[in-house]
């Protein structure tokens, strides 16, 4: 009975290493999850002293006031 059950779990799959091969992708999907994530913090954190470092006459241009841009700048990186 057992030898049925193995056939069955694992006769969509060609070799061992195919099995192996479809169980390490959800961790490289999750993986890939997280290096996209750190990206995102990153890019926020440079963004925000960037638009710390504008002048005035530059906020004007971007229509955003000193407060406005000081109020970003204090958000923690995980927030959007």
């Amino acid at each position: 009975m057992r030898a049925q059950t193995y056939r069955a779990v694992f006769s969509g799959y060609s070799s061992p290493s195919s099995l192996l091969e479809a169980c390490a992708q959800p961790a490289r999907s999750a993986a890939a999850a997280v290096r996209r994530q750190l990206r995102e913090y990153r890019r926020r954190v440079r963004t925000r002293h960037e638009l710390m470092t504008l002048s005035e006459s530059d906020l004007r241009d971007i229509f955003r006031t000193r407060a406005e841009v000081e109020a970003e700048a204090r958000k923690p990186f995980w927030r959007a």
